[in-house]
């Protein structure tokens, strides 16, 4: 499953080149990025386990199929959270 979460500002951070984004994650890496290729966004935009998403690629993703759901995306976010810190450690 996709999700994306709602939209923050961005503004003051440096090198960021949005005033607000949202993220893109998926239950498994390789369908993540075969979302995001689907979707024509750019790898570039990918950090960690997740894309950074302007206005018109959420409302694209949405209209693909991602889910909205943001308990959904905080317990995904959740599971990547760990797994990322645990692989750091």
């Amino acid at each position: 499953m996709i999700y994306v979460d709602e939209f923050c500002p961005c503004v003051g951070h440096p090198g960021f080149p949005f005033d607000e984004t949202c993220q893109m994650i998926a239950d498994s890496l390789l369908e993540l990025h075969a979302f995001a290729q689907k979707l024509q966004i750019k790898p570039g935009q990918f950090k960690k386990y997740h894309y950074d998403l302007v206005s018109s690629q959420r409302k694209r993703a949405i209209l693909a199929g991602a889910c909205i759901d943001i308990d959904e995306f905080r317990k995904c976010w959740a599971a990547w959270k760990e797994i990322y810190g645990r692989n750091k450690a």
